[in-house]
């Protein structure tokens, strides 16, 4: 009879201690999954940030590769011969650019593939006219982050005639 209310006592003991003991196990591997949740969710947004920083990075370089062969078309040629030869509008900087000859008006020609992504590479010219002649140069570099949403990295300067008294 002993016998029986001992085991009987260790079973209630058992099953209730188990009891709690699979509560704690579920609300210790709830805490785990919310835990490894953020932390996943963290490092996901942290590398597609990365990913953006690299492509703008990519984007600013192309931009002022372009925007250095302005410059130096504009100190080779001299203000007048840049001047004259630039007319307003907006054309395509292909890939390999070194020379105001290089510009097209041909838009398809415009993709540039650097690290296995699609950059769009364009000039927009404007020239003003009268006592002070100056010719504004933007480059706008753009690429496509995900279906349909774009960035872009825009470089401008204008260019005058520093000669000029």
């Amino acid at each position: 009879m002993q016998m029986k209310k001992k085991v009987a006592r260790l079973a209630k003991h058992y099953l209730s201690s188990t009891g709690s003991t699979l509560i704690e196990l579920l609300i210790a591997t709830m805490i785990v999954g919310t835990i490894v949740t953020a932390v996943a969710a963290g490092v996901t947004n942290s590398v597609k940030n990365n990913a953006e920083s690299r492509y703008r990075e990519i984007a600013t370089v192309l931009a002022q590769q372009a925007m250095e062969v302005m410059r130096s078309e504009r100190s080779n040629l001299g203000w007048a011969n840049f001047y004259d030869q630039l007319s307003d509008g907006t054309y395509c900087a292909p890939t390999g650019m070194d020379e105001l000859s290089d510009l097209s008006g041909n838009m398809a020609a415009c993709t540039i593939t650097e690290s296995n992504y699609d950059f769009t590479r364009q000039v927009v010219l404007t020239k003003t006219n009268g006592a002070d002649p100056a010719v504004m140069v933007e480059i706008t570099v753009s690429w496509e982050r995900r279906a349909g949403a774009y960035s872009d990295v825009k470089v401008t300067q204008t260019f005058k005639n520093y000669t000029k008294n």
